[in-house]
């Protein structure tokens, strides 16, 4: 007896996307094709949960990265910055090297605010990168944006 099992995936009249699970078998009478048995049921739904929780999954280990990098990013950030705080405090502003520290200073600020955002990523929001990578948009899955950004 010929056997198949296959999911179909078929358009219905509201042009959504169905998914099909069918069954086929050939019966045989006198070692001669006869009819096929054929059941096909609808499993839609059934992978629209799948696919859900593949996304909670996916999620749960963005979550758990960002913490982790969060975590790791805030002890050297912190003694970086209270480092170059005590370096701005011991320079004077018509000094050459005042105006870069400055630019450090700003520079590891924008770092501080990125590794805060991403310790406050609380949805999964991805954004297209490079030769069709995604990637987590930070500003979008993270609570940490301004308010206004929020709109």
């Amino acid at each position: 007896m010929g056997r198949i099992e296959t999911v179909l995936a078929v358009m219905d009249h509201q042009c959504r996307k169905q998914y099909l699970d069918w069954h086929a078998c050939l019966v045989r009478n006198d070692g001669r094709p006869h009819h096929i048995k054929c059941i096909v049921r609808d499993v839609s739904d059934i992978l629209a949960r799948q696919k859900e929780r593949n996304i909670d999954q996916k999620f749960q280990g963005v979550l758990e990265m960002a913490g982790g990098v969060a975590h790791s990013l805030n002890q050297p950030l912190t003694i970086v910055n209270n480092l170059l705080n005590e370096l701005l405090s011991e320079q004077q502003p018509e000094d050459a090297i005042f105006p870069k520290l400055l630019k450090v200073h700003d520079q590891i600020n924008k770092m501080n605010a990125i590794a805060k955002k991403i310790g406050n990523i609380k949805k999964y929001e991805a954004m297209d990168y490079v030769a069709g990578v995604k990637i987590v948009d930070i500003d979008k899955a993270s609570w940490a944006r301004k308010k206004e950004d929020r709109s």
